[in-house]
C-alpha cells in the first residue's frame, strides 16, 4: 500500500485521480514497486506504481456519473535506455556496492556512485536501435551557418598549427 496526497491510504487494484501535466486522470494502480535499500524505501515512499488509466468519456443513466473502462493495453513497442542526470546533480563516488564472485558475494566491497536526486533520469536518444520509435523525442538541431562554421574551422587549424611550429622552434632553441 502506500499513501497518497490527501492523506488516503491506496493499494493495488484501488482507483485514484492522477494529474500528469495538468491533466487529470482516473485509473487503477496495479502495482506498487519499492525498490529495497533505496532512499524511497528508507523514507516508505513507493518508487514507481503502475497504473490503468480509465476512459471516463461514457455516462451512465441514470446515476449521472462516468462509466470506467479501461483504455485497453497499449502496444509495447521497445525498451528504451535510461541515464541517471549525475551531471546537473553533482554525483560522486560516494558509496560501496558489495562485490560478486562467481555469483556469491564476497566480504570485499567496491566504489560505486552514490546518485544524488536518484529518481532524476535522461532518456538516451543516442540509442540507435528502435531510432524509429524514439523519434518524436529528438530535440531539432539547429540550423548551422556553413561559411561561419568552414571560416571557424579554418581558423582553428591555423592556430593549432602555428602553436605546434612555435613548439618545435622553442624545442630547437633549448
Amino acid at each position: 500500500t502506500c499513501v497518497v496526497t490527501n492523506g488516503d491510504i491506496c493499494g493495488p487494484q484501488g482507483f485514484i485521480m492522477h494529474r500528469r501535466g495538468g491533466e487529470d486522470h482516473i485509473a487503477q494502480v496495479l502495482s506498487i514497486i519499492r525498490r529495497y535499500g533505496s532512499p524511497d524505501d528508507a523514507q516508505s515512499l513507493a518508487e514507481w506504481i503502475a497504473l490503468e488509466i480509465m476512459d471516463t468519456s461514457m455516462v451512465v443513466h441514470p446515476y449521472g456519473m462516468p462509466l470506467l473502462q479501461p483504455t485497453g493495453t497499449h502496444e509495447i513497442c521497445c525498451t528504451v535506455n535510461v541515464q541517471h542526470n549525475c551531471h546537473s546533480n553533482g554525483c560522486g563516488l560516494g558509496a560501496t556496492q558489495p562485490v560478486f564472485q562467481e555469483c556469491e558475494h564476497i566480504a570485499t566491497t567496491a566504489p560505486a556512485v552514490l546518485h544524488l536526486n536518484p529518481r532524476e533520469m535522461i532518456l538516451n536518444l543516442g540509442q540507435m536501435r528502435d531510432s524509429t520509435f524514439l523519434h518524436p523525442w529528438l530535440l531539432a538541431v539547429p540550423p548551422v551557418d556553413r561559411h561561419t562554421l568552414l571560416i571557424s574551422a579554418c581558423r582553428r587549424a591555423h592556430e593549432q598549427q602555428r602553436d605546434r611550429l612555435m613548439r618545435d622552434t622553442s624545442d630547437l632553441s633549448d
